[in-house]
């Protein structure tokens, strides 16, 4: 249960969890953002892959939620 909400309180949202992935200099004692995300993950067991799939997982969802987000052809109503 503090797992989830440590969790929570570091990436709040999937767009954030990307952000800290992604980060690989140290923002705080040296640490990267997977290393960040590890440490919360660490109680659970299999920290490293867990934090892995959480980014990889959030880096999908962002892009299937931004190409949902586009457009379609002119005169399309999306509607069948």
């Amino acid at each position: 249960d503090r797992v989830l909400w440590r969790l929570f309180l570091l990436v709040p949202t999937p767009e954030d969890a990307v952000a800290l992935g992604r980060t690989s200099d140290g923002q705080i004692d040296g640490k990267s953002g997977t290393d960040r995300i590890e440490e919360i993950l660490r109680p659970l067991g299999l920290h490293r892959k867990r934090a892995r799939a959480l980014v990889k997982l959030s880096e999908d969802y962002v892009a299937a939620k931004g190409a949902a987000a586009l457009p379609g052809p002119p005169g399309a109503t999306g509607s069948d």
